[in-house]
């Protein structure tokens, strides 16, 4: 439950970082995977 919402907030971050529709939200999955895959590193 919580990680859902981390999970959006952070989508939503990104949307403002990158520029809403700049990258589809396939591109966003796999940069948040990457992020998520270097936290636990």
């Amino acid at each position: 439950m919580f990680r859902d919402v981390l999970q959006e907030s952070l989508e939503a971050e990104m949307d403002e970082a990158l520029g809403y529709g700049k990258y589809n939200n396939m591109d966003k999955i796999m940069i948040i995977a990457e992020m998520d895959i270097q936290k636990r590193l």
